[in-house]
């Protein structure tokens, strides 16, 4: 089927009675037996052409997988479906790097069915690339999971799988998202795909040079600085003409600048940053109430007033300048503010 002539397949496991209820190439029959002969014959039943050479190993480092490959001969595309050892993902990554192999990985993670990794030589990124945490240690996952995997999960996650196979197979790489996991939530059966994170800097792997863009990062820096900019200018005019009492407008800041930085800190992890924000909000608006009712201490005349208006609207605008300075001089030289 689809022009498949020859498959490897590589597990050391046997068949028990708790594999039944979702494994359905296998009958109460089968229970003992290893699992990689019974899906040769159970392959070889269906398409008599198809040659299937089941080897019978726990894949646990790359010089395995180059065993095979001496003993076999090449590969064309590897299909992960195995979930230990724990880095298992990260030798199959090296393996088809070096032989420059493409590969899929799929499996669950509670409700979550998840093909966390596509690669395709000189296309997309490896495993590598990707910006985690690279020392996996095998205290801090855990194997336990408050969702069952039920019979539908493995034919779902396998055909998806399948469907993206045959994509690389035709080589249709614009019908397939290259650098992001594709999702599926048994919950609400909604399909989705996450971008990969990637590190900025040459792959230790493939030798890829990632050139990470953080202009969204700045341009959120840029836009939140702005907003700040306006919001301590705006609040503080509104209070020299007359429109809030003193007590009034620290509360409308306070209550503005908490709800921003609760915002902030949620969606951003980053609390450290959202106090900063505040500190900023209130020094700013500080300054400028000081110049805009300096008139309501000291009676002065109207024409002097404007000239402070003015004033005050040149601050602001000296503001909104410094952080537009800063903000292109750090795409200039590279370096986020």
């Amino acid at each position: 089927m689809y022009g498949v002539r020859k498959l490897i397949v590589a597990d050391y496991d046997i068949i028990e009675p708790s594999n039944l209820n979702r494994q359905i190439l296998y009958t109460e029959s089968n229970v003992g037996k290893e699992k990689i002969n019974v899906l040769s014959e159970k392959i070889h039943k269906y398409n008599s052409d198809v040659q299937v050479v089941p080897i019978s190993i726990k894949v646990s480092s790359v010089e395995e997988l180059e065993k095979i490959v001496a003993e076999y001969g090449s590969i064309d595309f590897i299909v992960k479906a195995i979930d230990t050892p724990i880095d298992i993902i990260k030798i199959v990554n090296q393996f088809a790097v070096s032989h420059k192999i493409s590969y899929i990985s799929g499996g669950f993670n509670g409700c979550y069915l998840i093909i966390d990794n596509i690669y395709i030589p000189t296309i997309g990124s490896c495993f590598g690339c990707r910006n985690i945490n690279k020392d996996i240690n095998k205290y801090t996952l855990s194997d336990k999971t408050k969702w069952p995997t039920t019979p539908e999960m493995p034919a779902i996650l396998g055909g998806i799988m399948t469907n993206l196979i045959i994509k690389i197979f035709l080589g249709c790489y614009n019908e397939i998202l290259i650098d992001n996991a594709y999702v599926y939530n048994m919950r609400n059966h909604a399909l989705s795909q996450e971008k990969y994170v990637l590190e900025n800097g040459e792959c230790p792997i493939c030798k890829k040079n990632n050139k990470v863009k953080d202009n969204n990062i700045r341009a959120k820096t840029f836009i939140r600085s702005l907003c700040f900019c306006l919001l301590s200018g705006g609040v503080a005019f509104l209070s020299a003409i007359g429109q809030f009492t003193v007590i009034g407008t620290q509360l409308i800041v306070l209550f503005l600048g908490i709800i921003f930085a609760i915002y902030y800190a949620y969606y951003n992890k980053n609390i450290q940053t959202s106090l900063e924000n505040i500190v900023w909000l209130f020094s700013s608006f500080e300054i400028l109430f000081l110049l805009v009712n300096f008139r309501t201490f000291i009676q002065l005349p109207v024409d002097i007033f404007i000239c402070m208006i003015i004033f005050l609207m040149l601050w602001i605008f000296i503001m909104l300048g410094i952080v537009c300075l800063s903000y292109y001089i750090t795409l200039l030289f590279g370096k986020e503010a």
